[in-house]
């Protein structure tokens, strides 16, 4: 962080270069570009209806979470309206860009159930006070190839103890 500029003290050193109207201003020189990686297990991504996996379109990701039955993701709730319009849907972990579904590390997810807050919108995005509701649960389960299960997702700790307050 020492050696970090501020964006806008790069953009304000030396003589500005004409953009065409409408079009976005070039990032200076040294602005870093994101790059795709091999990705994390738990973080993976969503295809349904039209979007081929190992296509050039992603839209939604997921994140596994710490379930006993090893078989539920958090995504988006706008995310969960697409699921649930869609016929064919699949969850992708650790999703690698452009790879096709034979060689994704994991394989492909069945999408099951989607369970989502019945105030959030069931279409589009919403900037109202029910974004805060803007995410789901999903359930899924191995596909034909895939590993079984979701063995490398976090399971619950035999020796936590549960406590409860009153």
């Amino acid at each position: 962080m020492a050696q970090a500029k501020p964006i806008d003290a790069a953009r304000d050193a030396g003589p500005k270069a004409p953009s065409a109207p409408n079009s976005p201003a070039a990032a200076p020189r040294d602005t870093p570009h994101a790059a795709h990686f091999d990705g994390l297990p738990m973080v993976g991504t969503f295809f349904f209806d039209g979007t081929p996996v190992g296509g050039n379109a992603t839209y939604c990701t997921g994140s596994v979470v710490r379930s006993k039955g090893k078989s539920l993701v958090l995504t988006a709730g706008h995310c969960a309206n697409g699921l649930n319009a869609a016929t064919h849907r699949v969850f992708v972990p650790q999703y690698q860009f452009l790879k096709i579904p034979a060689n994704q590390p994991w394989g492909l997810f069945a999408v099951g159930d989607v369970y989502k807050d019945p105030r959030y919108p069931s279409t589009g995005q919403t900037r109202a006070a029910v974004s805060d509701l803007d995410f789901a649960f999903v359930t899924v389960a191995p596909t034909a190839g895939a590993r079984s299960r979701m063995s490398w997702a976090p399971s619950p700790s035999p020796h936590r103890r549960r406590t409860t307050t009153t």
